[in-house]
C-alpha cells in the first residue's frame, strides 16, 4: 500500500491492483488507481491479472503471489515493460527467489531462472521487531537490487549462496543490505536490543502477524 501511495502522489500512472481482500482504499491523486478484489470483481488472481493487462496499466499490484499461473503471468507482464509489485510469505530474499523459481514447472525452471533474472528489479524483505522502548515495533529490512551481478547469480542455482555477499557489498553503491547489516544498525541506534537482534538473525522473533513480505517487480 505504501509503494502504491507513493506512486499515486508522485507520478502520473495507471495503476491496477488485484487483492484478496482489498486492505487499503486508494483515491486518485496524480495517478489513476483501479482496485479489484478476488471473489468480488474477479474469480482469481490469475484471471484478474489477465484482465488487468487488457486495461493498459503502467503498474500492477498483485496482493500475494501463491500459484504458478499467477507467477507466470506476472513475469510476462514485467517482461513486457509493466511495473509489477507483489508479496510472498517468505522469510528473506534468497528464499523468495527459491520460492519464485519453484513455481515454474520442473522442465521450465532453467528458462524460468533466466526470465526471472531479466525481469526482476528488486526484492525487499522485512521483519517487524519489538522496540527497546516497547512502543510498538520497528522494521528490519533486507534489500536486493537487480544489478548485472545479481542477475548472473539468479541464473545459476550454484551461485545462490553468493547473494548475501552481493547484498552486503552493494550497500553503498546500490542501496542493498542484508538483515544482519540492518539489525546491527538498529542495535547501534538503540531501537532494538542485542538479544532481539540475535533472535531475529536466527529467525526466532515472532513478528506482528509474522509479517515478512516481499515486494518485487
Amino acid at each position: 500500500a505504501a509503494i502504491i501511495e507513493h506512486i499515486n502522489r508522485t507520478k502520473q500512472k495507471h495503476v491496477v491492483t488485484i487483492e484478496n481482500p482489498i486492505e487499503f482504499l486508494h483515491r486518485d491523486i496524480n495517478s489513476s488507481v483501479t482496485q479489484r478484489e478476488v471473489g468480488v470483481d474477479t474469480a482469481s488472481m490469475a484471471i484478474g491479472l489477465r484482465a488487468a493487462l487488457r486495461q493498459d496499466p503502467d503498474v500492477i499490484l498483485i496482493g500475494e503471489m501463491r500459484d504458478p499461473e499467477t507467477a507466470d503471468i506476472a513475469v510476462k507482464a514485467a517482461e513486457t515493460g509493466h511495473m509489477v509489485i507483489s508479496a510472498m510469505p517468505t522469510p528473506d530474499v534468497p528464499t523468495t527467489i527459491e520460492r519464485m523459481v519453484a513455481m515454474f514447472q520442473p522442465d521450465e525452471r532453467d528458462i524460468g531462472r533466466v526470465r526471472l533474472s531479466e525481469a526482476l528489479r528488486g526484492i525487499i524483505s522485512q521483519q517487524l521487531l519489538p522496540r527497546t522502548d516497547e512502543e510498538g515495533r520497528v522494521a528490519a529490512i533486507e534489500v536486493l537490487v537487480g544489478t548485472p551481478q545479481v542477475r548472473a547469480c539468479i541464473k545459476s542455482p550454484a551461485k545462490w549462496g553468493e547473494l548475501r555477499k552481493l547484498m552486503a557489498d552493494g550497500r553503498d553503491q546500490h542501496g542493498m543490505q542484508t538483515f544482519e547489516q540492518h539489525l546491527a544498525d538498529l542495535v547501534k541506534e538503540g531501537l532494538i536490543t542485542e538479544e532481539t537482534s540475535q533472535a531475529a538473525a536466527r529467525g526466532e522473533v515472532e513478528s506482528a502477524g509474522r509479517d515478512r513480505r516481499k515486494k518485487a517487480r
